[in-house]
This record gives structure tokens, C-alpha cells and sequence, in this order.
């Protein structure tokens, strides 16, 4: 991570503006390659210096400046061109004007809470391999640490995101399902080399929700399609592991 944002909770807003209307906070731009999202900062334009200051910025030249954040590369610039101009360059269209909902999740002290795996039409000689309740994981993992989230969140900078792609076990496409949700398929290229009529369609998901600033949800589902032969003999087909978790502030 190269810069930590301070920024508080986003401003709730509506779903866009009928007209372009100038923003009393610094707006952000959250550029993916093929369009931007627009939110509201928690820093009000007479303080923009301060918003350039979060992410090692000189001050805008310009009170009006959207604050850019390329998802692409990580970096950040100021701009002082409209939101469709901007929308624009980032691959999207100039109709894409919408200042979106979002919720920032607050720095402080955060807890995992593990729920327990739930196996849905699997073979009974897997349930073994599977904990059945939170008491059966490593206690570390839910040891409370310190966590400072950049704003706007994405989980492209989670640190699951970034440990599991620079170790190379796997590359993590978000995609966004819903106002502060998303989904992405996980070691794909592991289940990709599943030969065709011999459990084609195994996958394992994640969805992850920011549900207030002190609580993200993460539920982890791996699907496996079983063999016609592993099937016959061990019973089911379609075998779904489900482990539903989240990660909540305890304290600052």
C-alpha cells in the first residue's frame, strides 16, 4: 500500500443527480479502465489540501479538483476536467455522471468472527476434512488487529487481494453484485485444468459486503462438481462448501 487515506465514512447518497451540481466535499473518482464511480470524501473543499496530503498530493489548483484513483495502477492525480470528461478517459460514457452510494469501513482495532463450514450435499467422507465450528480454527486467525482501510474501499486492496497474488496462488478479479458488495472467483486457474466430463464447473467464490463502517462480510463457497465414477461411489454430485465469515471493529 503506498498511501493511507483517513478519510471517515463516505456520505450516503442518492443513486445520481440530475444535474451536475457542485459537491460542498472533495469528490472522488474511482477509475476502473472501462468507467469511474464518483463519491463524496469526508473532506470538505476548503480542507482539499488535506485530501491531496492523505495520498502524498500537492494541493489541487483548482477548489473544484476531483481527486482520481486509478484502480489499474494504484496511482492518484488531481483533475479538474467535468465527471464526464473524466468518465470519459477512464473508458466509460458521458452519460456515467452518478455520484454512487458507498460505505468506508473505519480504521481502527478489527476481529474476525468465523462461521462454521456448512456442507450442502457433499459425500459424508468429507465432512472429516471440514471444521464444523469456529473452536476448530487456528486461534490466531481471530486475534483483533489494527486495520486502516483506503478510501473509496475496494477490496482490490484487501490484504488477502494482494498476499494471494504476489505469492502467485492466484489472480482475484472483483466484480461489483450490488452497492458496496462484491464477487470474485478465486484459484481459478487450479480449477481451470479440470478436463471436461471429469468435474467441469468446480469453482470457489467469494462475496464480500461492507455492511456498516464497522462490519464486511465475507462468505467463502467452493463447488465441487464430482466425476460420474466418484460419484457413484461415494454419493452426490454437486457438493457445496459454505463458510460464512466476517470481519468487525471492537474497538480504535
Amino acid at each position: 500500500m503506498k498511501h493511507t487515506l483517513t478519510f471517515a465514512a463516505l456520505l450516503l447518497l442518492g443513486t445520481s443527480f440530475a444535474a451536475p451540481a457542485r459537491a460542498e466535499n472533495v469528490i472522488i473518482a474511482e477509475c476502473h479502465g472501462n468507467g469511474a464511480d464518483f463519491y463524496l470524501s469526508d473532506f470538505d473543499r476548503e480542507n482539499i489540501a488535506e485530501a491531496g496530503k492523505s495520498v502524498g498530493l500537492p494541493p489541487p489548483t483548482s477548489a473544484d479538483a476531483i481527486l482520481v484513483v486509478d484502480r489499474r495502477t494504484g496511482a492518484y492525480h488531481w483533475d479538474s476536467r467535468s465527471r464526464a470528461a473524466i468518465a470519459r478517459e477512464c473508458g466509460g460514457k458521458e452519460d456515467e455522471l452518478a455520484l454512487f452510494e458507498g460505505i468506508q469501513p473505519k480504521p481502527g482495532l478489527w476481529q474476525a468472527r468465523l462461521g462454521a463450514t456448512r456442507l450442502d450435499g457433499c459425500p459424508p467422507i468429507m465432512e472429516q476434512f471440514f471444521p464444523k465450528s469456529p473452536g476448530a480454527l487456528p486461534p490466531e486467525w481471530q486475534q483483533p488487529r489494527p486495520l486502516t482501510y483506503q478510501a473509496p474501499f475496494h477490496p482490490d486492496k484487501l490484504e488477502m487481494t494482494k498476499t494471494l497474488e504476489a505469492q502467485g496462488k492466484s489472480k482475484i478479479t472483483w466484480r461489483s453484485v450490488g452497492n458496496d458488495a462484491w464477487e470474485a472467483e478465486v484459484f481459478s486457474e487450479l480449477f481451470g485444468q479440470i478436463p471436461a466430463g471429469e468435474g467441469l464447473g468446480s469453482k470457489m467464490t467469494w462475496n464480500l459486503k461492507v455492511k456498516s463502517p464497522s462490519e464486511i462480510t465475507h462468505i467463502s463457497t467452493v463447488h465441487i462438481v464430482l466425476p460420474a465414477e466418484a460419484a457413484a461411489v461415494l454419493g452426490g454430485k454437486d457438493c457445496k462448501m459454505v463458510s460464512a465469515n466476517a470481519w468487525v471493529r471492537v474497538g480504535d
